[in-house]
């Protein structure tokens, strides 16, 4: 159940290319590789984007394989000024193939689809929550001309 449609917003539509994301040889997220660098963001543009609470309407581009979000003062990444957020409460992490959202033993939890996870594939328009605070991914592939060199 999503809480909130992005259809809803002012907010272009974007279109995800299906062979961005595979759902198949999906690793568990303590398995994602500690020395991945920004190169599983080459050919795709990843934001993280506050659709409800304190920091509504504030987005976050990923430009690293690894993405911690928590409170305001906590040292993460990604600070959101909400108290029922934990200081490291959740790590996004991005492979070549998959973008995951894991929870750090954060005290309230973390939410996809109404449901607390450990551990949860991202796609392209999925909704998570933190505390009060909404939050949703969105994948674009980046578009190359002729005569780009990948």
């Amino acid at each position: 159940m999503r809480r909130f449609g992005i259809a809803q917003r002012d907010r272009p539509l974007v279109v995800l290319v299906p062979s961005v994301l595979s759902s198949h040889s999906l690793p568990p997220f303590g398995a994602l590789p500690s020395d991945m660098d920004s190169s599983a963001l080459r050919n795709r543009t990843i934001t993280i984007s506050v659709i409800t609470g304190p920091l509504n309407g504030h987005a976050y581009q990923l430009t690293k394989a690894s993405t911690s979000i928590g409170r305001t003062g906590g040292g993460a990444d990604i600070e959101i000024d909400d108290p029922q957020v934990s200081a490291l409460h959740c790590v996004v992490g991005v492979t070549y193939d998959t973008v995951r959202l894991g929870d750090l033993n954060s005290a309230n939890g973390t939410y996809v689809d109404g449901e607390r996870v450990q551990d949860a594939e991202l796609g392209h328009l999925t909704e998570f929550c933190l505390g009060s605070t909404w939050l949703v991914v969105t994948i674009v592939p980046k578009h190359f001309n002729e005569n780009s060199e990948l």
